[in-house]
């Protein structure tokens, strides 16, 4: 097995170890969090300052400070907080999971501005990308990584099958559709700039010729591929930001079975962010994976 297959199926080994351990019979906590275990991919920073250390740490030399405070407040202390044992745990940066849920979220924010009157189109190519490759034609802009989110499905118990394609077939060119399992993609914005409901991502696609708006799709987890530059393989829904597609380009990570060229050439581009629904530029996005119809 070359290195960065190999690399994206031992992350999601060894998390999804992790993860079950933690959540194994006797357990409290939901994942590898908490105050004493940085979560995977998330930098728990340096110990903090002796004086931003609670009271209780201090020696009897600070003047009986503890014992005052509590005097002057009834003697009560600050609730804690208490982690919520539901909440999808983070096991790579910007992509969280929950393993009972059969669910995948990432982070994102809306990278194109549907509101500019001087070029008020704007052509999709994809769902969801990452920064750096398509994110002026894209509903959603991500730091996850696409590599990421396949180890984070996997984790799920489900394995990938193949992105879609084109090839020719007697002198015409042929789609052939994308496979793998079932993937229930879904949007939503936090807030305080949206209510945080859910919806599919077809209610931000409009037709720009008829103003229909795109039917709606089945996405599946088509699982990308590989590729090798310089003797090193590397991950090709990384390399081009195909994060979830719309389009067919062959390297999504998560695919439209619809098979649509990007291709003015090949066929009519016309799917549009819809300037009434897309929040302005900038504003953040919750991309939700669900396994299953």
């Amino acid at each position: 097995m070359n290195g960065m297959r190999a690399g994206i199926l031992a992350a999601a080994l060894i998390l999804g170890a992790t993860l079950a351990a933690c959540t194994g019979p006797g357990s409290t906590s939901p994942g590898p969090s908490g105050p004493d275990v940085a979560q995977p991919g998330v930098d728990a920073g340096p110990p903090a300052p002796a004086e931003a250390m609670p009271d209780a740490g201090r020696g009897a030399g600070d003047g009986g400070a503890v014992n005052n405070a509590a005097e002057g407040d009834g003697g009560q202390s600050p609730p804690s907080v208490v982690p919520d044992p539901d909440a999808p745990v983070e096991v790579f940066p910007h992509v969280r999971i929950d393993r009972a849920a059969g669910l995948v979220e990432f982070d994102g924010i809306v990278p194109i501005d549907a509101h500019n009157a001087e070029a008020p189109l704007v052509y999709l190519e994809v769902i969801a990308c990452t920064p750096d490759t398509k994110e002026h034609e894209s509903l959603v802009m991500s730091l996850a990584s696409a590599s990421d989110v396949h180890a984070a499905l996997l984790m799920l118990g489900i394995q990938p099958g193949r992105p879609g394609r084109f090839e020719w077939n007697g002198g015409r060119l042929r789609g052939i559709s994308p496979t793998g399992p079932t993937i229930r993609v879904s949007l939503a914005v936090p807030p305080p700039s949206g209510d945080g409901a859910e919806f599919p991502p077809e209610r931000w696609i409009v037709s720009a010729r008829t103003g229909q708006r795109f039917a709606p799709g089945r996405w599946v987890f088509a699982g990308s591929g590989f590729g090798v530059q310089g003797g090193r393989e590397f991950y090709l829904g990384d390399a081009g930001g195909t994060l979830v597609g719309l389009h067919t380009f062959g390297t999504e990570t998560v695919a439209l079975d619809r098979v649509m060229s990007p291709d003015s050439s090949v066929e009519e581009v016309q799917w549009i962010a819809d300037p009434a629904r897309v929040p302005a530029y900038g504003t953040p996005v919750i991309v939700r994976l669900r396994v299953g119809k």
